[in-house]
């Protein structure tokens, strides 16, 4: 009997192991033999060959060109990725090549087929080992009401900002990761296998929205509107979850309405609204979903055809593969860069325009410590403002909240007003105004007063200091075991104190903890979306100031730093870096629960005239965090 060997890649994104075992499992449920390889080459001995994702398999090997162009003439390809893709254009540029090509999505082998290959279509069904146990148990029981599982993108992350607003009164979790490299068993933020499927058996719905539609295809077709990420839907429908996801032209064997439901991002918040109020319909959808891809998506059949009809591939076939030019094989992964150093001309000019920009700072700074001796008889007086609530007799908060204002009249009320709505939490606010030059002390009074039992405190100091050491005296003053940082331009949902403070209690072993945030103002987008990865901070600063930290951890790590031009603007930033340092780390809270407001201009743009000035030196003081490889500049 012919015996099938799967192939894929250690190095290669985890996922595609999953892939590779569904296959393997199904073979041999259909009366075959079937094995799962890693990282061995495919050879002609007999056996048939199959390569899941060989867009990684034969890219990511350290075998020879020749080994690679023997392997690649005795294998049958199982592409994976969408057209339009990076990693779509190197598949079919490979399958060229093979003995026999298959695709899990039409649209792929549409777009295949347009090139002269002659690929066929596999479509996925559930497997028993997709099936988490509990699955079949109350829906009601589930702890996650919405979850959103994939690669982050400039599209995506515009959609879940949109669907923001919808997924903060519930319960959600949204697992973000960066596809700039594989995501291999044990990264960041990767859940893989048994560990993914259980976290899907504890879910009510997913949501499924299409990656960045930007990328097309050699001929310039745009395929995004047919590519249904069937991967995700499958999983998700065999642990009985349902599934609402963007339309796409071609469904499949999957009935809208029946199956699944399918909006536009438009109307796609309203609906998950409904149906979270509608648990019997999410119920009967979850069934008929379930016996779908249990039973007439039967992934056992497929597999039994596909072994009969490549099992009819003559050897002379792969033969005539050998004789070919082999293709180049080298992939060209997108990276990031921020923390190797990028192209700045004219850096001695950029250093001292920055240094000219802070000795004007400090110069004005200094004039306001003049004055404020002159009128109050101390360098940092402060004027203090303390609400009613204050006198009562009260136990200490479990949480303060510092926000720190300078000159943001104008959006400092919207701040206040969203801290003041938050729930199921005990806390104190504490605004430390920077010695405003516009009427941002009155506004944030008449703010606050507008909630008489709200425990708030207002600092209004009367000389500047710097964001760094505002934040400092808003730890210092805290009464809370919990600080939350919030700058005076930021929102936050009613739940997000409650919940990373809670998450703060679940794990004792973390310093801090941080929900995603949504970007409004001039774009609309996530961030601090990935989980805490040492290696992914030394590339980039992509945590947002606005976290939650246990007090005790903050100032033991020594605060904000408030007196070093190198990290001006990156004082955050550098706050993470040293706590990575120390050994310590913080915790992701996966839910959309605060908002970022985006200018047009920050104070950013001062850090980046000396940009590189800035990266070494946090990186010659904090030397043993994983820096990614200087790029000469």
């Amino acid at each position: 009997m012919t015996r099938l060997m799967v192939h894929v890649a250690s190095r290669g994104n985890g996922f595609m192991t999953d892939i590779a075992t569904w296959i393997t499992e199904a073979t041999c449920q259909a009366g075959y033999e079937a094995t799962l390889v890693v990282d061995t080459m495919p050879r002609a001995d007999g056996d048939l060959h199959v390569v899941v994702a060989p867009h990684e398999f034969f890219t990511l090997t350290d075998a020879s060109r020749s080994e690679v162009a023997a392997g690649l003439a005795s294998s049958i390809l199982i592409g994976t990725e969408q057209p339009g893709t990076t990693w779509f254009e190197i598949g079919a540029a490979l399958s060229a090549r093979a003995l026999a090509v298959a695709d899990i999505n039409l649209t792929a082998v549409d777009a295949l087929r347009a090139r002269g290959i002659d690929a066929v279509h596999l479509p996925l069904g559930a497997v028993a080992s997709m099936i988490a146990p509990g699955s079949s148990g109350p829906r009601a029981d589930r702890a996650i009401d919405v979850m959103f599982m994939g690669g982050l993108d400039a599209r995506r992350g515009a959609a879940l900002a949109e669907l923001a607003p919808y997924l903060a009164p519930h319960r959600s979790e949204i697992r973000c990761v960066i596809s700039d490299r594989p995501l291999l068993p044990g990264d960041p933020g990767v859940v893989l296998g048994a560990e993914k499927y259980a976290r899907l058996a504890n879910t009510r719905i997913l949501l499924n929205l299409h990656r960045d539609n930007s990328g097309r295809d050699n001929a310039g077709r745009d395929h995004s509107a047919s590519y249904l990420e069937w991967v995700r839907l499958i999983e998700a429908m065999a642990n009985r979850v349902v599934v609402i996801t963007e339309p796409v032209d071609d469904y499949g064997p999957l009935i809208p309405g029946a199956h699944l439901l399918a909006a536009p991002i438009t109307e796609m918040g309203e609906l998950l609204t409904d149906m979270l109020a509608q648990p019997e319909q999410c119920d009967a959808i979850a069934e008929q979903g379930f016996a779908l891809v249990t039973e007439q998506m039967d992934l056992a059949a497929t597999m039994g055809a596909l072994c009969e009809r490549w099992s009819a591939i003559s050897v002379s076939r792969s033969s005539s593969r050998l004789s070919q030019r082999p293709t180049r094989l080298r992939p060209r992964l997108p990276r990031l860069s921020v923390g190797r150093g990028v192209f700045q001309p004219f850096e001695d000019l950029r250093m001292r325009a920055k240094a000219s920009a802070l000795g004007e700072q400090k110069f004005l700074r200094a004039l306001d410590r003049t004055e404020s001796v002159l009128r109050h008889g101390d360098p940092d007086h402060c004027e203090i403002t303390r609400s009613p609530a204050i006198t009562r007799e009260r136990a200490a908060p479990k949480v303060s909240v510092v926000v720190t204002l300078y000159n943001y009249a104008g959006v400092v009320a919207e701040t206040l007003h969203s801290v003041a709505a938050s729930i199921d939490i005990d806390y104190e606010v504490l605004v430390i105004d920077d010695h405003s030059l516009d009427d941002s002390v009155n506004v944030a009074r008449e703010a606050l007063e507008t909630h008489p039992d709200l425990n708030w405190t207002l600092v209004a100091r009367s000389s500047n200091r710097g964001l760094g050491a505002a934040r400092n005296l808003g730890v210092q003053m805290a009464a809370g075991e919990h600080v939350m940082i919030i700058d005076a331009d930021n929102h936050v949902y009613p739940r997000c104190l409650g919940a990373l403070s809670a998450t703060l209690d679940a794990t004792p072993t973390a310093s801090a903890t941080w929900s995603i945030l949504e970007d409004f103002g001039a774009q609309r987008g996530l961030r601090s979306a990935v989980a805490w990865d040492p290696r992914r901070l030394c590339e980039a600063n992509y945590l947002d100031a606005q976290s939650m930290w246990r007090r005790d951890a903050l100032i033991a790590l020594g605060g904000y730093r408030d007196d070093d031009d190198l990290v001006y603007g990156w004082e955050d930033w550098d706050l993470w870096l040293r706590l990575a340092h120390s050994g310590g780390h913080a915790v992701l809270h996966p839910e959309i629960l605060g908002r970022y407001r985006v200018h047009e201009v920050s104070m950013i743009a001062l850090t980046n005239l000396a940009r590189t000035q800035s990266i070494r030196a946090l990186r010659d003081r904090y030397p043993d965090l994983p820096w990614p490889a200087q790029i000469a500049l």
